[in-house]
């Protein structure tokens, strides 16, 4: 539970907070996550897989003994973060709720996310297992801050605002 919200400043206060993370993680889900990440990502696995600029590749690409083509990376690197996160995220909801310290989990999950989408500065080359790594990491932690990021919303909202 967040402190209490008995004053409007505090209450305007804590709900600019919860805006600005709505926005700045909206950065990025709008640039890395959809659009320089994928086409950047593809052209790192079409490198690590020898494809010409015909799309004729000398070597295949494997992740846990799965055949995949460069083409695919991105998007199986993305099922797999949502997958994943169908199962995990509410399970992470319920311990938000039973938790005291709300914004200190949203700090932790946004830490990882950010220091996980800096990261992918490194992928170059045909590190393409550090791309698929660093997306599912990304996205799974902005899975995650998202959903304490909504459970703050009951300890800033009055119940007039919850509609």
């Amino acid at each position: 539970m967040l402190p209490a919200m008995s004053t409007p400043p505090d209450r305007a206060r804590a709900q600019r907070a919860w805006c600005l993370y709505d926005w700045a993680n909206s950065a990025y889900v709008t640039t890395t996550g959809t659009v320089l990440f994928g086409p950047y990502l593809t052209n790192v696995a079409k490198a690590a897989a020898g494809c010409s600029s015909d799309g004729v590749c000398t070597e295949r690409l494997h992740l846990l003994g799965i055949p995949l083509a460069p083409g695919s990376v991105f998007f199986y690197s993305v099922t797999f973060a949502t997958l994943f996160s169908a199962v995990l995220l509410p399970i992470l909801g319920a311990v938000a709720d039973r938790r005291g310290d709300k914004r200190r989990l949203l700090g932790v999950f946004a830490l990882i996310g950010a220091i996980a989408a800096a990261a992918m500065f490194f992928v170059s080359g045909t590190s393409w297992l550090l791309g698929v790594g660093l997306l599912v990491v990304a996205n799974l932690a902005l899975g995650g801050s998202l959903v304490v990021y909504d459970a703050i919303l009951i300890d800033i909202a009055t119940p007039d605002d919850r509609d």
